[in-house]
């Protein structure tokens, strides 16, 4: 049954399909590939056919119910297709219609609204222009009155070079399809908003350019099943030579269902730049940490190989140090570099 060749993953797959009787829906594939049973069948370790078989069996006899969700669709990243997610669709727009009507009654979006508002909401189109027209009216005496705040537009960087204590206002600017930041002054009406906006964006998990746009047309802010994300990346060097890492960050929404947050992994993954990129496997892993643990200068290469076969599963066992070097040096690469080949998208 295990006539498989090594690095045939679709060869791998027929034989457990064999075992197994019928064909394996792709989640359970994707779930064994994630849990390294094909990569260890392709390393010949210990994992048999037969074990990933009766291990599926198993999984299926504890929890009925996989076998009915195995059938569910994925939807693929940039599908035009939104029948799948309809219904969430429906429900996070009617959620978020009651938010809006909710911000829209709180005693601070009123005050705020009578006391700068007075001619009623605005169009979207002019945000920018009532914050312009509102900077020049209210700005104090010692803060400029051209370039004004637009110089740390969208570069926060720039504010610690602005002259002035200020606070960060951010808007969507509908016409230019961007979201615009200013440094404003600590009082006023635009630090009103600037606060008012933060507060508001914590408090509904709104991003805060929208809750700015919110308060001053009323437009409700999308409610997407995830929003608020955020890359962060990590880098440098050290005594163990460089790193570099990255993290996502986000706001999941309760609606959300387990397809729609696939979907939209998935296109993360592509988008930073990782779509087919696998996990590193057990082995990889542990013989990392054990050469990062081996910080003995004196020690030679021969004589880590034979500390690590002293301990190691027989078929993870070396025979040549140079072999064992070269794998050695390629994990502590994988493990420190998780982020190398990412992108910020």
């Amino acid at each position: 049954m295990t006539s498989a060749t090594p690095g045939d993953s679709s060869l791998w797959r027929a034989e457990i399909e064999k075992g197994y009787g019928r064909p394996l829906p792709d989640e359970t594939w994707e779930w064994l590939e994630g849990e390294h049973y094909i990569a260890e069948l392709e390393e010949g370790g210990s994992v048999t056919v037969d074990y990933v078989v009766d291990k599926i069996r198993s999984i299926n006899a504890a929890a009925p119910a996989a076998r009915a969700r195995s059938a569910r669709r994925v939807l693929e990243a940039g599908s035009s297709s939104e029948s799948l997610f309809a219904g969430l669709n429906t429900r996070l727009q009617a959620q978020a219609e009651v938010i809006a009507w909710r911000a829209a009654r709180s005693t601070t979006v009123v005050a705020f609204r009578q006391r700068w508002l007075g001619d009623g909401l605005i169009t979207a189109d002019a945000v920018t222009g009532w914050i312009d027209k509102t900077y020049h009216a209210h700005r104090p005496r010692k803060w400029p009155s051209e370039p004004g705040p637009s110089q740390a537009t969208n570069v926060r960087g720039r504010f610690a070079l602005w002259p002035h204590t200020h606070l960060a206002l951010e808007w969507l600017d509908t016409e230019e399809g961007t979201t615009r930041v200013w440094c404003v002054p600590t009082r006023g009406p635009l630090a009103e908003l600037a606060r008012l906006s933060t507060t508001l964006a914590e408090q509904w998990d709104w991003d805060p350019p929208l809750a700015t746009n919110f308060v001053l047309t009323g437009e409700t802010p999308a409610r997407p099943g995830v929003r608020g994300v955020s890359f962060r990346t990590r880098r440098g060097s050290g005594v163990d030579g460089g790193y570099q890492f990255m993290s996502v960050r986000c706001v999941i929404d309760v609606e959300t269902t387990p397809e729609h947050l696939a979907a939209w992994w998935r296109g993360v993954r592509t988008a930073i730049g990782i779509s087919g990129r696998k996990p590193m496997g057990e082995k990889a892993v542990r013989l990392a940490l054990f050469a990062l643990a081996s910080d003995d200068e004196s020690t030679t290469f021969a004589q880590a190989m034979e500390q690590w076969n002293a301990h190691a599963p027989e078929e993870w066992r070396y025979h040549d140090y140079r072999n064992f070097r070269t794998a050695a040096f390629a994990a502590v690469e994988a493990l420190n570099n998780p982020a190398a080949e990412c992108r910020l998208p």
